[in-house]
């Protein structure tokens, strides 16, 4: 059943958004967007 299989991958899904979160690049996004300015990952 679909529900199953959503349901089954929620917590991969949650880690790898975390991950994504916690990282630099993502940090950087944010703050770039917030302060309409152009990225800086380098």
């Amino acid at each position: 059943m679909m529900a199953d299989e959503a349901a089954s991958r929620e917590p991969l899904e949650q880690m790898l958004g975390d991950q994504v979160r916690a990282s630099d690049a993502f940090q950087e996004g944010v703050a770039a967007f917030i302060e309409k300015r152009t990225p800086n990952y380098g």
